[in-house]
């Protein structure tokens, strides 16, 4: 969808049995979507909920072994 044109297209599948067609109308350009978050924010949060994870099974393991 970035790379149409602003205006009407068509598109069309063609079966076996029969067509579809459809048509669309390009207004403007949309900005770019996506997640501009610094990719470190995400790999801190994901180490976080590892490290808390593993201290919560070790602590359990540790409780029984009492």
């Amino acid at each position: 969808m970035e790379k149409l044109s602003v205006g009407t297209h068509s598109v069309t599948f063609a079966y076996e049995d029969g067509e579809a067609s459809a048509t669309f109308t390009v207004s403007k350009k949309y900005p770019p979507t996506g997640d501009k978050n610094h990719p470190a924010l995400w790999l801190l949060l994901i180490l976080l909920g590892t490290a808390g994870i593993t201290l919560a099974g070790v602590c359990a393991h540790t409780e029984k072994k009492r």
